[in-house]
């Protein structure tokens, strides 16, 4: 067992993306998810893209700088020409991309905006990035939310390997979305926001599109399940904060019996292991 002593490394609100280092690696990945930060992975970095040129366009130049290219291509990134490009707009704060980078966001808008179900809920007035705070009132940890899209209802835009039901219903357990839909339809009406409900189940919106052609696209709503199972992993994950804050105390790893993966355990079932 061991136990990072971090002076209070949450004054920023608790966000449900610390729920994933939380629930997988420790408090300690999650404190230093906050003190350090990490640079965004390509996929991040598309998938930034993506969400400015959607639904903050205006913002583009603000937050990111186009490779230079020749003939539709990023020149060569290991010459003196690039490496001075680079340098200069990373002193600026500004995120690279390239010109491949813009053609394959632009042709997953354009999915988006040839569907038919998805289409509607951009051709009208909405706020993008929308925050929500509100303190938790079980365990008084101020929390936070960035709404992708809100327009009168909570709506979030995945960039997806697989935008099909079975692909995405994957996704949404691999990457804990439905701790998501939970902590933020909560934390707007916590927040005061008026979320619409069917049957008694607040209306949160995925749409997510494949960043691969043909660039399909869907749209899907959060069930009762997502509901269930994501309040009761986040109201955990705040519950282990809470005593986290108090004690100053962020501890890494306490178990001393390691995880048997299940293939390797259907393996020593079926002889492979013993030829």
């Amino acid at each position: 067992m061991h136990y990072h002593q971090i002076n209070n490394p949450l004054e920023r609100p608790f966000h449900y993306s610390l729920c994933k280092p939380l629930l997988e690696q420790s408090p300690a990945h999650a404190a230093h998810a906050i003190r350090e930060g990490k640079d965004p992975t390509p996929d991040m970095a598309l998938g930034n893209l993506f969400h400015t040129l959607l639904l903050e366009p205006h913002e583009l130049a603000k937050r990111f700088a186009l490779e230079p290219h020749e003939n539709g291509k990023t020149i060569r990134r290991n010459t003196i020409k690039y490496k001075q490009w680079y340098a200069q707009n990373i002193s600026l704060g500004l995120q690279p991309y390239s010109i491949q980078d813009l053609k394959k966001c632009e042709a997953m808008i354009k999915s988006l905006r040839s569907n038919e179900h998805i289409a509607p809920l951009f051709k009208s007035m909405g706020i993008a990035e929308m925050v929500i705070n509100w303190v938790d009132r079980w365990t008084g940890i101020p929390c936070a939310a960035s709404i992708d899209w809100w327009r009168g209802m909570p709506v979030d835009l995945k960039k997806s390997r697989d935008a099909s039901p079975e692909g995405f219903g994957k996704s949404i357990a691999n990457y804990h979305y439905d701790i998501q839909a939970a902590f933020y339809c909560d934390g707007l009406k916590a927040a005061s926001y008026p979320v619409p409900e069917i049957d008694d189940i607040p209306v949160f919106v995925w749409i997510c599109c494949e960043d691969e052609p043909p660039y399909a696209s869907a749209l899907y709503y959060a069930q009762p399940e997502h509901f269930e199972a994501g309040r009761e992993k986040y109201r955990h994950c705040l519950n282990v904060w809470k005593r986290c804050l108090e004690s100053e105390a962020f501890l890494g790893y306490t178990s001393n019996k390691p995880i048997m993966p299940r293939l390797y355990k259907r393996k020593l079932i079926e002889g492979e292991y013993y030829g």
